[in-house]
């Protein structure tokens, strides 16, 4: 008796989706995965149809578990799964068939998943929260998009371009939304042309489109620029509210620099690459800023009322973001601020251009700057401190000029200057050959270290440190010309008198000042100050009328204004007796003898 087996079904797990391409995209190739429950064999056939009511036609040759795909053919795929017995009976083969699978080859800009949209737009206004929205090809922007929802824009390499109808306003707006762009240049459609400037590296002539808006303006959210995405070739005509060559950060919103660019872009006013306001954030992490223009302040970044630049290094990475070869005619070349704050932690400031001040930083308001290991380089008066705080916080690395205003005082926080740093100048306004504090110091070794390192630029006169305070001008110094003995010795009911002399250079540097201290011991632990004076008799202590026993005094000497660091005489013991002894005045006499 012969016995017939026949095989499990097959299980089709997975299979490819419908799918809508471009034309000119390459199509993903159809994959399906199957099981069977015993032990056979599973061939694979793939099938075409053009149209979803044909019958559809083995594809000759096809017959394993993945498809490729000809490049424009639209229409419909099947694929049977067949189980043959474990001895490989055909004549007792199950199978079973896929649904269609329909590929479209069509006319589009953008795509999400498997579904593709005529415009990015129309693909934004469709997508979820979360959702990635791809660029699938270079595209011109007909209508301007306000994003809403969180999403990623995937360029793969594409450009969006401004057009005349799209240069009102920004070309892409979030409203409370926080977005991602990675491998995507939005280009704002200027044509540089003319001479090329030196400093930028491109024309100033724009024979291109002249917009009224950003690239992109942040109302509320956070906009990242990942790595191979660039916003460029913009001019925007605004001056205030809707400002900033290629993105304008209002009211809190963040920008985030995370590998992207942002070049070649003006704005007639304020921050040709970025102008922030109403406590925004920006955040530059790696990538560059280079080549942007603005026609009063901020050539790259405009930071006004209380907004906030930090640049940084992400962990493992040493070089950052680079801010490099922007110019204004006004001032702030590479970063004007207001009220805010700046922390430059990272990354590189160079090569630019402010004409009138500020080349690297123009501080404006009461903002604060905490200059750490950003290097600042070649920059023309890189840090101009018209208004608020500078904070050298190290480790310092730079060599272009600090410029303080008539008055202003900047703090050293660090005694660490890297190998970059040899000599950094800094130009005083209102400099006198009297001299004057510029800095201080949070310890006497940071006021020290400073004083190898900075160096007036506008004036001859040296730089030093007195304490915590760094100054400029001929130092002072004091000299003890007579110190106290080491040891004095009264008797009960006397006077005491101790005398020092001084002297002070130059002459008039100041006025020399005695305080005189009773100390428990030899090495002046315990001191009190018993008199302070000041003048012809400054330098004389008179005690009277003393009691048997034994004291220590000693003299700090220091100067009226503070322009030296006080000295000390030596610490003398003085021992009061009743008589003056006999026994020491024998031995005396035997030793001679």
């Amino acid at each position: 008796m012969e016995l017939t087996v026949t095989p499990a079904k097959p299980v089709i797990d997975s299979i490819s989706e419908d799918t809508v391409y471009d034309k000119s995209e390459a199509a993903e190739p159809l994959k399906v995965t199957a099981t069977v429950s015993d032990a056979g064999t599973l061939s694979y056939q793939w099938y075409f149809t053009e149209s979803q009511d044909g019958t559809p036609k083995k594809i000759e040759g096809e017959t394993s578990e993945t498809l490729y795909l000809d490049q424009g053919q639209t229409g419909y795929y099947q694929v049977k799964v067949t189980n043959n017995d474990a001895n490989g009976n055909s004549d007792t083969a199950v199978s079973v068939k896929s649904d269609l699978i329909k590929i479209e080859f069509g006319d589009y800009v953008a795509r999400i998943g498997n579904k593709a949209y005529a415009t990015l737009n129309e693909a934004v206004e469709n997508a979820n929260s979360g959702d990635t929205v791809y660029l699938i090809k270079d595209a011109e922007l007909q209508q301007n998009i306000t994003i809403n929802k969180n999403l990623v824009l995937e360029g793969k390499g594409n450009t969006l371009k401004r057009t005349e109808a799209s240069k009102n306003s920004a070309m892409i707006t979030l409203s409370g939304a926080k977005v991602k762009i990675h491998q995507m240049t939005l280009d704002g459609g200027a044509v540089w042309t003319g001479n090329v400037n030196d400093i930028l590296n491109r024309g100033t002539s724009n024979s291109g489109i002249a917009a009224n808006g950003a690239i992109v303006r942040i109302m509320g959210g956070e906009l990242e620029l990942l790595d191979g995405t660039s916003l460029q070739n913009n001019v925007n005509q605004k001056e205030y509210a809707e400002a900033g060559g290629a993105v304008c950060v209002e009211d809190g919103s963040t920008l985030k620099l995370n590998g992207g660019k942002i070049v070649n872009n003006h704005t007639s006013k304020y921050g040709g690459a970025v102008i922030a306001f109403h406590s925004a954030s920006v955040v530059l992490i790696n990538g560059q800023v280079a080549g942007n223009s603005a026609g009063t302040s901020g050539a790259a970044f405009c930071m006004d009322h209380n907004s906030t630049i930090t640049m940084k290094v992400s962990e493992g990475e040493t070089e950052g973001a680079v801010i490099e070869n922007n110019r204004t005619p006004g001032s702030g070349g590479a970063i004007w601020l207001a009220n805010g704050k700046a922390e430059l932690q990272g990354g590189t400031i160079r090569n630019n251009y402010a004409v009138s001040d500020g080349s690297a930083v123009f501080m404006s308001g009461s903002g604060t700057v905490n200059l750490g290991s950003t290097y600042v380089v070649s920059n023309r008066s890189a840090i101009r401190v018209a208004n608020g705080t500078l904070n050298l916080t190290g480790p310092i690395r730079m060599n272009d000029m600090i410029s303080l205003a008539r008055g202003k005082m900047m703090n050293i926080k660090t005694s660490s200057y890297g190998t970059e740093t040899s000599k950094i100048p800094v130009w005083i306004e209102g400099y006198t050959s009297a001299g004057a504090k510029f800095a201080n110091a949070d310890t006497k070794e940071q006021a020290q270290a400073a004083t190898e390192v900075l160096y007036i630029s506008n004036g001859t006169l040296p730089v030093y440190s007195v304490g915590t305070e760094v100054f400029y001008g001929n130092p002072t110094n004091i000299q003890i010309t007579k110190n106290l003995p080491e040891e004095h010795t009264i008797m009960t009911g006397k006077e005491l008198i101790l005398t020092v002399e001084a002297e002070i250079s130059p002459a008039e540097a100041g006025n020399l000042v005695y305080t005189w201290y009773q100390a428990q011991d030899k090495e002046g632990n315990g001191a009190v100050v018993i008199a302070e004076n000041q003048g012809a008799q400054g330098n004389i202590l008179k005690l009277g009328d003393c009691s048997e026993g034994e004291c220590y005094f000693y003299c700090e000497i220091s100067v009226d204004n503070g322009k030296a660091d006080p000295v000390r005489t030596n610490v003398t013991k003085v021992i009061v007796e009743k008589f003056v002894p006999a026994k020491k005045a024998i031995e005396k006499f035997t030793a001679i003898k």
